[in-house]
């Protein structure tokens, strides 16, 4: 979600919580996030069964993933549920999409503390807490591919999350859990927008459940379009809603055409020209979505940019939302996850291919290191603000002026990145295959052909990951790329950098010592194409 408004860039506050045994309520809506009673037995009365799951999971195929939309993902107790029981009831390639929303994100140790009494939500719940996002505004997504799901974590109103949705014109929801506060203490998502919204991202026939059975929600609920149905509510309840969707509500298309991507093409097979970073990625990404990926490489892989030892996950903040900042904090929380999970699943090895602890970006605009002093308090896990002398102190090195510590990602080594991501067995690697042409054959395919005019691959997608290289293709030449050039410097550890243990950045970068060498980077040389060392 990218916010254009040009407001005050702050992560959100965690809601102040009153407990009851161990049940949060929020102070200011005061209410209880779920039953004193029984929680569990709670969520999975109204929203698994409310939407009948257990039966439709046994119908989904692989072409398509099951979406669940949550408004008010609050503890985290309805998503965890449900990714236990979608594990016990997985259909063979079944995949799942869980969309969550949530405008007060709690702490993952209030989360904790909510959800520990119920030990048969383990191992989700240790793993999603363990991959908490930090409350910043917009998407986090979350991906467990042993499981076939896909975990959607939006920070922000459910209207303007859905509202934002929604002006894809792509309904793809099958089911929705409607929680929250009772409509008598929150606005929140009981307004009609959401409905609407909520209508337009449905697949025909999708359903919804809901704990309350209030006048106003279902006559709103009525009015987008759903077909609503009165049941016996859980405990002390006396009813709950529940019904689908009959009549969409259209709303209108914010998108200019040259933002609107085509209906994708559900292809089985894909070819990857590249297989540096950008390659890999996006070969990775298709392979545990189902696609099986050729990827060809006119050298060998992660070389040229993604070939330096060391590089840094990198991102920038303002003191103002705007796409460049909302796009950039978001991409480099995905880029955190990511690498922190191909650690711990031993796919990357602490000091040799990565090194965690951040890194540090100094800043001389006081003006906006004074907005971050006083906001990102409320993201302790994400990034502070740090005095020239305190980062002396931390790092061995005295700055020219003080910075931000981000406290995620750290120092990559970009080539067991790429072997790691390369190694899934539905991706084909073939290297040395020298300059490399795409073009359409006859029966609509991408086919690649190396220099003598063999055909190598041939599928009904491709993707071209070759930097510059891609204004070579006839199809690509057009494309207005910026060449710049960069040179990086090993430097051997020595006594004056042996403190540094997290990565530091000005105009360049310099990371922690790996193998005894630190490799500094970068020179920045636009328009300079000339690969020969200086």
């Amino acid at each position: 979600m990218i916010n254009p408004t040009q407001k005050p860039w702050r992560p959100l506050a965690a809601p102040a919580l009153n407990w009851q045994e161990d049940v949060p309520a929020a102070a200011t809506a005061g209410d209880i996030y779920f039953s004193t009673e029984n929680g569990l037995a709670e969520s999975d009365y109204i929203f698994l069964q409310g939407n009948q799951l257990r039966d439709r999971w046994s119908t989904v195929g692989v072409e398509q993933p099951f979406v669940i939309a949550e408004v008010g993902f609050g503890t985290g107790l309805n998503a965890s549920l449900t990714l236990a029981e979608w594990l016990r009831d997985r259909p063979e390639g079944g995949s799942l999409h869980y969309i969550a929303i949530e405008h007060a994100p709690l702490s993952p140790a209030d989360a904790e503390r909510a959800l520990s009494r119920w030990p048969e939500l383990e191992p989700i719940l240790s793993l999603l807490l363990a991959r908490w996002p930090d409350p910043l505004p917009g998407c986090h997504r979350r991906r467990f591919p042993d499981w076939g799901v896909t975990l959607d974590l939006w920070w922000g109103g459910a209207a303007e999350v859905l509202g934002d949705l929604a002006s894809h014109a792509k309904p793809w929801v099958d089911a929705w859990y409607l929680d929250g506060f009772a409509p008598s203490r929150e606005q929140g998502p009981w307004q009609q927008d959401v409905y609407d919204a909520m209508a337009a991202l449905s697949q025909p026939g999708a359903t919804f459940a809901t704990f309350t059975a209030a006048g106003a929600v279902r006559r709103g609920l009525s009015a987008a379009g759903f077909t609503v149905h009165k049941r016996r509510g859980y405990g002390t309840k006396r009813d709950a809603l529940f019904g689908h969707v009959h009549q969409a509500v259209t709303l209108p298309n914010s998108l200019t055409p040259w933002d609107m991507n085509p209906q994708p093409v559900r292809a089985r097979h894909a070819l990857v020209i590249g297989a540096g970073l950008a390659g890999a990625h996006a070969a990775h990404a298709l392979a545990i979505r189902g696609v099986d990926v050729t990827v060809l490489e006119a050298g060998s892989a992660a070389t040229g940019g993604s070939g330096n030892p060391q590089g840094v996950t990198y991102t920038r903040l303002s003191h103002q939302h705007n796409p460049l900042t909302d796009f950039s904090v978001a991409a480099f929380g995905f880029a955190a996850d990511c690498y922190q999970s191909m650690a711990v699943a031993g796919q990357l090895t602490e000091g040799e291919d990565f090194g965690a602890g951040g890194y540090i970006q100094l800043h001389d605009d006081d003006e906006t290191l004074e907005h971050l002093r006083q906001t990102l308090p409320l993201a302790p896990g994400f990034a502070r603000v740090m005095r020239a002398e305190d980062i002396a102190e931390l790092t061995g090195i005295t700055p020219r002026c003080g910075g931000i510590h981000y406290q995620r990602g750290g120092w990559l080594n970009p080539a067991a990145v790429c072997r790691a991501l390369l190694s899934h067995p539905r991706i084909t690697v073939k290297e040395q295959c020298g300059a490399l042409s795409i073009e359409r054959s006859a029966d609509g395919h991408w086919q690649s052909r190396d220099c003598e005019g063999e055909v190598l691959a041939s599928a009904p997608i491709a993707v071209l990951a070759t930097a510059h290289g891609v204004t070579h293709q006839t199809d690509t030449e057009w494309l207005p790329l910026n060449l710049i050039r960069g040179q990086t410097t090993h430097i051997p550890t020595n006594d004056a950098l042996a403190k540094l243990h997290v990565s530091l950045c000005d105009k360049g970068y310099l990371p922690p010592a790996r193998g005894g060498v630190h490799c500094a980077g970068s020179s920045f040389g636009p328009g300079d194409t000339d690969t020969d060392e200086r």
